[in-house]
């Protein structure tokens, strides 16, 4: 059995100060047993942003706050402006980016992974025509939940037991 490829990454943070980006470090037995965080965060990005990525074990949702954002992913490309979002697989080629017409994108975002996560995505996909982003209705709790998941990681202890009582 071979090794699994490394993985790659391209970035430029071209983020406001005022952007959060939270690091998780669940316990291995949680990675294991249960869906976990892995990182969470809202960015506030200028024109620069970009990230090209692949072969990261890793699911990621990203909801337009303001501004919009550019997905290359699955041989399609969409602009992601306010109220949209998309999810991926990062195991597979990405490519996301600051509209370079818009100047800015403002997201909240969560990297997850862990059993059943897969099932999730492959339903979501099936729901949503095969495409990735999705636009959300005006009242979308999405970013209420993402700010939710940074205000627990953000003391900085990420035990399952600590998740579930907060």
């Amino acid at each position: 059995m071979s090794a699994p490829e490394p993985v790659s990454l391209n970035y430029e943070l071209d983020i406001l100060p005022e952007s959060t980006w939270i690091v998780a470090t669940p316990d291995p037995t949680v990675k294991q047993a249960a869906p976990h965080v892995m990182e969470v965060g809202e960015f506030f990005a200028r024109e620069r942003y970009y990230t090209r990525r692949r072969n990261l074990p890793s699911f990621l949702i990203k909801y337009t706050l303001g501004g919009a954002g550019l997905l290359e992913y699955a041989g399609r490309e969409e602009q992601i402006p306010a109220r949209h979002a998309f999810w991926i697989d990062c195991i597979e080629p990405q490519y996301y980016r600051t509209d370079p017409g818009e100047k800015r994108w403002d997201f909240a975002w969560v990297h997850f992974y862990g059993p059943g996560c897969a099932k999730f995505y492959e339903w979501f996909l099936a729901e949503n025509g095969g495409s990735n982003a999705v636009e959300l209705p005006v009242d979308t709790n999405v970013p209420a939940l993402i700010h939710r998941l940074s205000s627990i990681y953000r003391g900085g202890d990420n035990t399952l037991p600590d998740d579930a009582t907060r």
